[in-house]
């Protein structure tokens, strides 16, 4: 897969999204040292609180030439920083949470404790450019869906507001 197509469906993205009000930028592979292009987005009134999102779409460097897949990944910054008094409960509901998630996974970052969404998907490397761009244009839905859908309750429980309970009553 060419890293222009990639970057062509990166740029069809930008524009799709940015047609839907939502705040994007498509930074290049070198820009401030990054190794790949990334499509960055900002996501106002996301979720039932209406909290703030960031999104980072991006095909993943593939460390074998030969491969048969490229790895599209998606990551939505939730939280730049949650409370750490509540990690605990955090690190359970999340752990809760993730059993039951279709694909893709919350985490928390130790180091600046934000939390996030990701999924890692591979895609065929003789796709077309359209079945590319439909297939990453899945992804990227399913990834906003998914990190919409359960925002509120894991920033309920990362400030006491919400418990482990409430999470495992979402699926039984």
């Amino acid at each position: 897969m060419s890293k222009e197509k990639q970057k062509y469906v990166l740029a069809v993205m930008e524009e799709i999204l940015g047609e839907a009000q939502v705040r994007t930028l498509l930074r290049s592979a070198g820009e401030d040292g990054l190794p790949v292009d990334i499509l960055t987005t900002l996501h106002t009134e996301f979720g039932q609180d209406s909290d703030e999102a960031m999104g980072e779409f991006y095909f993943a460097p593939n460390a074998n030439e030969e491969s048969q897949v490229q790895y599209f990944t998606s990551v939505i910054t939730l939280s730049e920083e949650v409370n750490k008094e509540h990690l605990p409960e955090l690190y359970e509901a999340i752990s809760k949470l993730n059993f039951y998630l279709p694909v893709g996974s919350f985490a928390i970052d130790e180091e600046d404790s934000s939390l996030a969404y990701k999924h890692v998907v591979p895609i065929r490397v003789d796709c077309s450019q359209e079945e590319l761009l439909q297939q990453v244009d899945i992804l990227i839905a399913h990834a906003l869906s998914i990190s919409e859908e359960y925002i509120a309750i894991l920033l309920h429980v990362s400030e006491g507001k919400a418990t482990v309970q409430d999470i495992i009553d979402l699926f039984v």
